[in-house]
């Protein structure tokens, strides 16, 4: 999948932390807009794509003639909102008035931002940073999430045109590829495992991606690794812990990012281990619990219904 911001030219407005007051910057537009569209984008794990999430396009032609979709992704802590215009057979350029909102379970606007803006074909524009990640799915998960699903709206209107009747309503959904993994990776005889020889279970066949542990030497010493490799580009959240003799987890490392080959993770020194070895290899044996969650795009993408 192709990142779609790579194929048009993008313009961002500053951070704006408080949401605009939409009345009072829309001043030569109609009252109504010309366009609702409703997005939700379903996923159990926020917004875990490699790639920016694009919504289906939707095409206004009774004024405009023009195409548009959304765009979101993450990046360093905040949800990143953009309007797009296709390469449609409108005007050249297009001014309109639009805002995009978060919505809550209930289709009230909890974050709101709108701006003015003249769209060439294939351009992308809007707010370089809609919302905080930890606001949406942390300490307000329960207002923004409903049914796993995070709501957007986005609201275009037009230069005054006499417009007092709601124009067209859309609801669209995107669901995202999300695979969760959990298993118990038992390790026997780790005291003379040998360094090098490599042991891979398979997480996942689409994509395929594989968990790989061996022994790092390393002047003198030895290291636990593990790598996590995929065939496609992925984002993850991997977490780690070693199992002691009472079942419990002694220690717990847990790891995110993007990934598009493979990835190592250091685990533990083999002399920690050796050193509590009643504790943590009972009978010789070490007891891994690993927790994969792995986001690989869009799994679909649809147009609902249309008013």
């Amino acid at each position: 999948m192709v990142d779609v911001l790579e194929n048009c030219n993008i313009s961002q407005e500053m951070k704006c932390p408080e949401p605009i007051n939409m009345t009072s910057n829309k001043n030569g537009c109609d009252s109504e807009p010309l366009f609702t569209y409703i997005w939700a984008v379903e996923s159990r794990f926020a917004l875990l794509s490699p790639h920016e999430i694009e919504s289906p396009a939707f095409f206004e032609g009774s004024v405009l003639n023009a195409r548009w979709s959304l765009i979101i992704s993450e990046e360093n802590g905040s949800i990143l909102c953009y309007l797009r215009r296709h390469n449609d057979s409108g005007q050249r350029i297009i001014e309109i008035f639009f805002e995009i909102a978060l919505l809550d379970i209930g289709g009230n606007a909890l974050i709101l931002d709108s701006i003015w803006h003249a769209f060439g074909k294939d351009e992308c524009f809007g707010n370089s940073s809609l919302a905080l990640i930890d606001d949406v799915f942390g300490s307000r998960n329960k207002d923004f999430v409903s049914n796993q699903a995070l709501t957007f709206r986005c609201r275009i209107f037009t230069q005054r045109r006499g417009q007092t009747n709601r124009g067209l309503l859309c609801y669209a959904r995107t669901r995202l590829s999300i695979e969760q993994e959990s298993f118990i990776w038992v390790i026997e005889k780790f005291s003379i495992l040998p360094a090098g020889v490599r042991e891979s279970k398979s997480v996942s066949k689409t994509p395929s991606v594989f968990l790989t542990y061996y022994m790092l030497s390393q002047e003198s010493k030895e290291f636990l690794m593990v790598i996590l490799s995929t065939s496609l580009s992925i984002r993850f959240i991997f977490r780690i812990s070693i199992i002691d003799s009472a079942g419990r987890a002694y220690k717990c490392d847990m790891y995110n990012g993007s990934i598009v080959s493979t990835k190592e993770f250091p685990v533990i020194d083999k002399d920690y281990l050796m050193n509590r070895n009643t504790l943590l290899l009972p009978k010789d044996v070490l007891t891994l619990r690993c927790e994969l969650i792995i986001g690989s795009g869009i799994a679909w993408n649809r147009l609902e219904s249309l008013f």
